[in-house]
């Protein structure tokens, strides 16, 4: 199952408690319970992939070449970097190249920690794209689910990836 990813450190610190969060959830049979528990799992995975991403958009890369931007070191917290939409949202989005729904239902569908550490050490991460690209893959159905992988629905989209 593995390919060889490496965890980041920060994702290192969090698989004890991811771990601990999946073994709970699966043990829990109150249903407020186990909201409860998705919700703080869904909370770990969001805090777990706030660090720096190893890929991003060609039309990031080309917006952010000219004002001297790496967008290879921005982080969340800089999503307004490149301004605002029409709408008021930042121009570039912090995407969950797998939504945190399926990243969360892969993991509570495993039977062991290790294929819980196997399925984080092998998450498709975050990649920066422009809110125009977003929007595209909302209104073609991918907003929370990639029935046939994050890699299928951006090519779907038009939207070319560059990794570091």
């Amino acid at each position: 199952m593995s390919n060889n990813k490496v965890m980041t450190p920060l994702t290192k610190r969090f698989l004890s408690a991811i771990k601990d969060y999946v073994i709970e959830y699966n043990d829990e049979t109150d249903p407020y319970i186990k909201s409860k528990l998705k919700e703080g799992l869904k909370g770990t995975l969001r805090i777990m992939t706030d660090q720096k991403v190893t890929m991003v958009s060609e039309a990031v890369m080309n917006a952010c070449q000219p004002l001297g931007i790496d967008p290879f070191e921005l982080l969340w917290k800089k999503r307004n970097i490149l301004g605002r939409d029409e709408s008021g949202k930042s121009r570039l989005s912090w995407e969950h190249t797998t939504p945190l729904e399926e990243f969360f239902k892969s993991l509570i569908a495993c039977e062991s920690e290790q294929a819980v550490e196997e399925v984080v050490k092998n998450y498709s991460g975050v990649c920066w794209i422009m809110r125009d690209e977003d929007n595209a893959l909302n209104a073609a159905g991918f907003r929370s689910k990639r029935p046939d992988g994050w890699e299928v629905a951006y090519e779907a989209c038009g939207i070319k990836i560059i990794r570091k």
